[in-house]
C-alpha cells in the first residue's frame, strides 16, 4: 500500500508533537547543570535535596508525559510495523483476485468516526469490510471475547485483549452501511459482511483457537481462505460499473476531506 496506515500516521504526528518537549528538556537539563555547578560549593544537603527533586521531575516529564502521551513505547511501534505488514499482504491478495470487477479500498477513514477500516471490497460478491490483526502468539476466541497468551518470565499467562477484534470488524460494517446509506442511497444494501483475518498464524504456538465463533463476523487465519470466501458471495441486486465509479469518487473525496 502506498498510503500510510492510520497507526503510522498517528505515530508520526505524535513524534512531531514531542519534538518541542524534547527541546525544552534539553534546555532544562542545561539549566540544571548550571544550577548544580552553582550549588555544589555551598550546601551538600541542599544539593542532594535538589537532585532528588530534579530526578523526580525528570522521571515524571519523560515517563508519564513524553513517553505515555506522545511517544508510545517501542512495543507499540513494533506492533505498527507488524500490522502494516499484514495489511500489505491482504492488500496484494485482494488486488490480485478482485481488481477487474470490484472496488477495493484500503485504510479508509469515514466522517464522524475515529480510526480506520483496513479494507473494503464492494462488487459482484457483495459488500465486505476486512479487519487485519497481527497479534503474536496463541489467540483464543470465545464469541466476542478474545485472549492472548503472553510470557511472564517462565510462566505463560492468558491476557484479555481490551478491544475485541470481532466487535471492531462488526462496528466497521455498521459504520460503512450508515455512511453509504447517507452518501449513496440509490444503492440498495442488504448486508455488509464483517471479516477478521490473522494472516500470519501458521506455526505452532502462533495459532487462533476459536472456542465459540463470534456472531456475524467470520474469522480466518489464511488470506487464501478469506479470498475464497469472498468469491463465494453473491449480491441479489446487481452493482453496476457506474455504481462502482460513483462510489470510488465518493470515497476519494472523503479521504481528501479527512486529511
Amino acid at each position: 500500500m502506498k498510503k500510510k496506515s492510520y497507526a503510522e500516521e498517528n505515530a508520526n504526528k505524535n513524534l512531531k508533537r514531542a519534538l518541542p518537549i524534547l527541546f525544552i528538556l534539553i534546555l532544562f537539563a542545561l539549566f540544571i547543570g548550571l544550577y548544580i555547578q552553582w550549588m555544589f560549593s555551598f550546601r551538600d544537603s541542599l544539593l542532594l535535596l535538589s537532585g532528588i527533586i530534579i530526578g523526580v521531575s525528570f522521571y515524571y516529564i519523560v515517563e508519564k508525559v513524553l513517553l505515555n502521551r506522545f511517544l508510545p513505547p517501542w512495543g507499540k511501534y513494533k506492533g505498527f510495523i507488524q500490522g502494516a505488514a499484514g495489511e500489505i499482504d491482504v492488500d496484494k491478495a485482494l488486488k490480485q483476485n478482485f481488481k477487474e470487477a470490484d472496488l477495493i479500498l484500503a485504510d479508509v477513514k469515514l466522517r464522524n468516526y475515529k480510526g480506520n477500516i483496513d479494507h473494503i471490497v464492494i462488487g459482484r460478491h457483495g459488500f465486505f469490510v476486512i479487519e487485519t490483526k497481527t497479534h503474536k502468539g496463541n489467540i483464543i476466541c470465545d464469541g466476542d471475547t478474545w485472549f492472548q497468551e503472553k510470557k511472564r518470565g517462565e510462566k505463560t499467562e492468558l491476557i484479555k485483549i481490551n478491544y475485541s477484534p470481532s466487535k471492531q470488524a462488526k462496528n466497521n460494517a455498521i459504520r460503512l452501511k450508515t455512511f453509504l446509506n447517507e452518501v449513496y442511497p440509490e444503492l440498495p444494501i442488504k448486508w455488509i459482511y464483517a471479516i477478521l483475518v490473522f494472516p500470519h498464524k501458521q506455526s505452532e504456538g502462533n495459532i487462533v483457537h476459536v472456542i465459540n465463533p463470534p456472531q456475524e463476523c467470520e474469522v480466518f487465519t489464511s488470506i487464501n481462505d478469506m479470498v475464497e470466501r469472498i468469491k463465494k458471495g453473491k449480491v441479489t441486486n446487481e452493482i453496476t460499473s457506474d455504481d462502482l465509479s460513483q462510489l470510488e469518487d465518493i470515497f476519494n473525496r472523503e479521504q481528501q476531506n479527512k486529511k
